[in-house]
């Protein structure tokens, strides 16, 4: 239809790592860690807490706290009850414009076809800090290497235009600063509904080359 994919089909069912939370897998939807400076750690949940709802909805493993996250609302607040040292609380955790982005997709088996959809099948993973260091890439700025790159079909595309395993994408589309493939992958689908071809610019050993991305 030419619309962009809505960011819940992108990030499915997106884990608690996505807000900051680790749950124990041993007990009953128990913080393990809570990253610090997460959106979690904000709302001021703690490692030791038993989830008892997120918005309503009763929790028992992590996947019903992904279940949680999966409906919640592209920007608002997840209400989140716990049971801690006794006694129940009541927290929220506020989700900013674009959260769901933050959701690592990179492992799973949903997101094959949509790296033949944004970028030709490329398999893409962010550049080491000495590498990028090596390369004289500014710390902020994109560099995503190419870590795998389809051969047939619709994952073809990428290898057909050109891009090589062991280029380092550092400019696409309007896409300069620094981002991860899932955040990448993401961009690129919800700002880029049209099929047709994106300027690219990647270092191929210290060359500059300019491609065209195949988006399809």
């Amino acid at each position: 239809q030419g619309k962009p994919i809505p960011a819940d089909l992108i990030y499915p069912m997106p884990a608690p790592e996505t807000i900051g939370l680790t749950l124990d897998p041993q007990h009953r939807a128990t913080v393990k860690t809570v990253s610090a400076g997460s959106l979690a750690a904000v709302a001021g949940l703690q490692s030791g807490d038993e989830l008892i709802a997120a918005n309503g909805t009763p929790l028992i493993s992590i996947a019903d706290l992904a279940w949680a996250l999966h409906r919640s609302p592209d920007e608002g607040e997840l209400r989140i009850l716990a049971h801690r040292n006794g006694s129940d609380q009541e927290l929220s955790v506020r989700l900013p414009a674009g959260w769901r982005l933050k959701s690592d997709i990179s492992t799973r088996v949903g997101t094959w076809p949509m790296r033949a959809m944004a970028t030709g099948g490329l398999k893409l993973e962010k550049l080491p800090e000495e590498k990028r260091a090596d390369l004289g890439i500014a710390a902020g700025s994109l560099a995503l290497e190419i870590v795998g790159l389809g051969a047939y079909g619709p994952h073809g595309a990428a290898k057909t235009a050109g891009f090589q395993k062991g280029d380092v994408l550092i400019e696409v589309a309007d896409v300069t600063t620094d981002l991860n493939e899932s955040e990448f992958i993401g961009h690129l689908l919800t700002h880029y509904p049209q099929k047709g071809e994106v300027k690219a610019v990647v270092l191929r050993g210290k060359e500059r080359v300019e491609l065209k991305l195949p988006m399809q």
